[in-house]
């Protein structure tokens, strides 16, 4: 216990007198401003950065974070599109009253569901982020939505 107290002592000793040979330390103690002033402007920017103590890398941040790790923690929130809106430009029908929609955008749709839904080419439509990662397409003018996938 006394060799920590003595090896406490040393170190807590060797860091003041590490802080008052520092040039901006010798600077922060001058009241007159103009000659503070004049002090900080003589310090090499070279001498400032190597003085300045390195901060230790931390392990964790090499490594990858996992699931686990970032459980509970807020997530940054990237700015998502609710909605986007498009032409209908091709359809083809694929099985039980479903489509596969083309846009003027050259994204490419499918329908997942097999509800009855009136589209045409040159319709305008509005696709919509619903709940759970899926989307609704929507129809210009009707309140009637289908829920689509996106093949590309």
């Amino acid at each position: 216990m006394k060799t920590f107290i003595y090896l406490l002592l040393l170190f807590s000793v060797a860091d003041i007198y590490a802080n008052e040979n520092n040039p901006l330390t010798q600077c922060r103690n001058i009241q007159n401003d103009n000659d503070r002033l004049a002090c900080y402007d003589k310090i090499p920017l070279t001498t400032v950065a190597t003085n300045l103590p390195e901060k230790s890398a931390d392990k964790k941040t090499n490594q990858p974070i996992s699931a686990s790790d970032k459980f509970g923690l807020k997530q940054p929130v990237e700015e998502q599109l609710e909605s986007i809106f498009a032409k209908v430009t091709k359809l083809k029908k694929v099985g039980y009253g479903s489509f596969i929609i083309h846009m003027d955008n050259e994204q490419i749709w499918r329908q997942i569901d097999s509800a009855r839904f009136r589209l045409k080419v040159g319709d305008e439509v509005e696709i919509k982020s619903a709940s759970l990662g899926s989307f609704l397409l929507k129809k210009a003018g009707s309140n009637k939505t289908i829920r689509v996938k996106r093949l590309q």
